[in-house]
């Protein structure tokens, strides 16, 4: 009986060490898993990509570096869109009450064109 009670003891050391040492693995993958986001998460900060590591926060950068940097001055960018304003009233012979709609028309066409001019300066 010795021996049998003997094997269990030894046979319940072994499940428990292996189920330990599952667990040691798992934390283990878990805590390097944990460290390598750290990192990614320092570095992208550190590179201004965002919080996440994504390239986010890059994107967001170079977005306000062009928008910094306007194709136009602001005032010519009003003047572009007076004109532009001006003949589509014109177009429509001055009537009704359409000045707000064609202003509003004439800053989305000419917005659209300055930056395709960003975009593409070959145009």
């Amino acid at each position: 009986m010795e021996k049998s009670g003997s094997f269990s003891q030894a046979n319940r050391i072994t499940r428990n060490t292996g189920a330990n040492a599952a667990r040691q693995v798992n934390d283990s993958n878990d805590i390097r898993q944990k460290m390598q986001e750290d990192d990614a998460h320092y570095h992208a900060e550190k590179l201004g990509l965002g919080g996440h590591g994504t390239h986010e926060g890059w994107v967001k950068a170079e977005e306000a570096n062009m928008s910094a940097k306007p194709a136009v001055s602001a005032e010519t960018r009003q003047q572009m869109i007076a004109l532009d304003a001006y003949y589509r009233a014109e177009k429509r012979g001055f009537i009704g009450q359409g000045a707000v709609q064609d202003w509003v028309m004439a800053e989305l066409d000419i917005d659209a064109a300055l930056q395709a001019r960003v975009e593409h300066p070959q145009l």
